[in-house]
């Protein structure tokens, strides 16, 4: 009787052992999906940041457009050509966030380009304006700095929208052409 509960004893504590091993296993491959998406959203947001600040917001001339979810304005892009830039953050939400796009048209062919990826983002509201003396502002004519609160983001392990992750990143730029006036 007494070796039948030493074997019996013997099966439960291997079988905790077991299943400590595996939920071990199973929590760092779910942490390893996190490290990679974290990995990812990192990566997006540092295009997004040289993109916009070498690229679309390194010569803007003229603010057109201030709205929370859409910045408009005049900028010498490709070829010195001066074109009107919209960073335009979607209010319709597509699958887990709302997209990002930018669009880009050229004032003398009205060409039209659409840019970005399928860059999605947490929230519609990103944009706020500032004056010379960084007092929130709403008049494009008084925007000389604006501050972009993006909020990138992925579903987590589970792939649901209750499992989420966030990154979050936040761009200040100032139009030198606009404090010239």
């Amino acid at each position: 009787m007494g070796a039948l509960l030493d074997s019996i004893g013997a099966m439960v504590v291997g079988s905790l052992v077991l299943i400590t091993i595996l939920t071990s296993i199973l929590n760092f491959q779910q942490l390893n999906y996190n490290i990679i998406t974290v990995t990812n959203l990192t990566d997006i947001s540092e295009k997004i940041f040289k993109v916009f600040d070498q690229y679309y917001m390194a010569n803007v001339e003229t603010v057109v457009g201030s709205e929370p979810s859409h910045f408009s304005y005049h900028a010498t892009l490709e070829g010195g050509r001066k074109q009107l830039v919209e960073i335009i953050i979607s209010d319709n939400k597509t699958g887990i966030g709302y997209p990002l796009m930018v669009k880009t048209t050229d004032i003398l062919t009205n060409e039209e380009k659409i840019d970005a990826g399928s860059y999605i983002l947490a929230d519609y509201n990103v944009f706020t304006y500032y004056n010379r003396d960084m007092v929130e502002v709403a008049s494009p004519d008084s925007v000389n700095n604006v501050m972009m609160e993006l909020t990138f983001l992925d579903k987590g392990w589970k792939g649901d929208e209750n499992d989420m992750i966030y990154y979050y990143m936040t761009i200040w730029k100032s139009f030198k052409k606009t404090y010239l006036k």
